[in-house]
């Protein structure tokens, strides 16, 4: 109960960042649409699952008879641990606080690669709408995409 406040706010802004993907037009639109819309509903799942199978399964495993002659042993466990993962001294802070730094700096050691987001496709079909001023006629409309035309026609390699 204490939590679920949190759960659905957060669950709800990771929707509301994903929401501009939904509006792309073009070949990223096409491309990242599906991937968005997958990410948004196991979120949606998870939050479901979060909200509603979770508690209820603590609530049995809690109930449970067995459980309740095992849960001394498991705090007394708890609390051997616990201080050997958290330790109360500042040097445990030291590992967290270098994968902090790790992290700040894996983006910019990533972009440098040449890595695109979309693949280069090897399409080579063209189709261009020619538009030209009122009254112009068509001899010169043909001569003007000739022109164009052998500017064009050399592929880039």
């Amino acid at each position: 109960m204490e939590v679920r406040s949190a759960v659905v706010y957060a669950s709800f802004i990771v929707v509301l960042v994903c929401l501009p993907i939904f509006f792309m037009s073009g070949v990223a639109g096409a491309f990242f649409r599906p991937l968005a819309t997958a990410y948004v509903l196991s979120v949606m799942a998870s939050l479901v699952v979060a909200l509603i199978v979770t508690p209820a399964l603590c609530l049995i495993l809690c109930l449970a008879p067995w459980t309740r002659a095992m849960m001394p042993g498991f705090r007394a466990g708890y609390a051997r641990c616990m201080p050997a993962f958290f330790p109360a001294s500042f040097a445990g802070l030291l590992p967290s606080t270098l994968a902090w730094r790790l992290s700040l700096a894996l983006p910019f050691s990533a972009s440098r690669g040449s890595k695109k987001i979309l693949p280069q496709f090897q399409e080579t079909d063209f189709l261009m709408h020619w538009v030209a001023k009122p009254g112009v006629g068509l001899t010169v409309m043909r001569e003007d995409i000739k022109v164009v035309g052998a500017r064009c026609s050399t592929r880039p390699t």
